[in-house]
C-alpha cells in the first residue's frame, strides 16, 4: 500500500475518533481490501459510503490489480461531501464512483452486474438492500454485511436467520471488527 493511502486512512481513522462517521475500522478495511484482492471483481457496489474510509480500502486493492470500479452510495449529505474530499484526496476518483441517494431506489435499474458487494448502512434495512443487489449478481459474487455481531440482536436478526436458510447463497460468518457476514451467490 503506497505511503499517501496509509497517511490518508490513519487521518480518517483520527478524524473518526474526534467525531464518528461510522467508519469500518482498520480491520474490517484491511479484510476488504484482502477480498478484493482474492475476488478480483470488476464491479463492487458499496451501500453506506459514510466518509469514504472502506471505499478507499478496497479501491487501492483495485488499483493493485488494475482494473474495477467501485460505485458507493450514500444519502447523507455531510458525509457524502467528507467521502467526496477524501476520495480526492486519495487520488483514487477513478475507482471510485459516488452516487448520492437512498440505496433501493438508486440501484433500481440503475446498477449493472455486481461482482462483490458491501452492505455497511442502515441496519434495518440489510434485507431490502439484499434483495435489490442479489438479482444483479455474479454467479460467485461475494455479499460482505457488516456489523452482524454488534447490531445482531438490535436490528439485524432476522436478516442473519433468512440469509443462512437462502439455498442461492453460501454463508459465512467471521470474527472480525463489528463481525462480517459472507455470502456467496451459488
Amino acid at each position: 500500500m503506497q505511503e499517501k493511502i496509509a497517511t490518508l486512512l490513519s487521518k480518517i481513522e483520527r478524524q473518526n475518533e474526534e467525531e464518528i462517521s461510522w467508519i469500518v475500522g482498520p480491520q474490517t478495511g484491511r479484510m476488504l481490501y484482502y477480498f478484493v484482492r482474492i475476488w478480483h471483481p470488476e464491479i463492487i457496489l458499496e451501500i453506506g459510503t459514510s466518509i469514504g474510509y472502506s471505499a478507499i480500502w478496497m479501491a487501492t486493492a483495485l488499483e493493485e490489480i488494475g482494473y474495477g470500479e467501485i460505485i458507493t452510495i450514500e444519502s447523507h449529505d455531510r458525509r457524502f461531501a467528507l467521502a467526496e474530499a477524501n476520495i480526492k484526496a486519495s487520488g483514487l476518483q477513478a475507482r471510485i464512483k459516488q452516487v448520492k441517494g437512498h440505496a433501493p431506489e438508486v440501484i433500481d435499474g440503475k446498477i449493472p452486474q455486481i461482482d462483490m458487494a458491501f452492505f455497511d448502512a442502515t441496519k434495518q434495512e440489510t434485507q431490502s438492500f439484499f434483495d435489490a443487489v442479489f438479482p444483479r449478481m455474479v454467479r460467485g459474487g461475494l455479499v460482505v454485511v457488516d456489523n452482524v455481531r454488534s447490531h445482531r440482536f438490535k436490528s439485524m436478526l432476522a436478516f442473519i436467520e433468512k440469509i443462512h436458510s437462502d439455498p442461492r447463497v453460501e454463508v459465512v460468518e467471521i470474527d472480525v471488527g463489528a463481525g462480517l457476514l459472507l455470502a456467496v451467490k451459488k
